[in-house]
């Protein structure tokens, strides 16, 4: 459910990586820049997410006013995980609120 929005937060900070594993993904032509290379990427991992149905936090049926409430917890326990320091551009707090406040409605997003 977060991957393409966290990739497409870190992309500025891994154009090359991102781009590269788009190519070999066959979602871009190697040929193409690295901008559209990476964004092909993150299209892509939207497309997968779609096409496996992976649900957004709405349609998996969780109550919306106890998604946004719980987002402080959310984001510590994520930055407590250590997984957020593996991010090429790591998030700060605020920043991981707002990567879970994205998914909300679009899984994938």
């Amino acid at each position: 459910m977060l991957l393409p929005t966290v990739t497409a937060f870190s992309r500025e900070a891994a154009l090359q990586r991102y781009g590269e594993a788009a190519v070999l993904m066959g979602w871009a032509d190697a040929s193409a820049s690295t901008e559209a290379q990476s964004q092909a990427l993150i299209e892509g991992l939207s497309a997968l997410n779609q096409r496996l149905a992976v649900p957004s936090p709405a349609a998996f049926g969780i109550d919306r006013d106890a998604w946004f409430a719980a987002l402080p917890t959310m984001a510590q326990q994520a930055q407590a995980s250590g997984s957020p320091a593996n991010n090429p551009r790591v998030p700060t707090l605020e920043e991981m609120e707002g990567l879970y406040a994205a998914l909300w409605g679009n899984a994938g997003a």
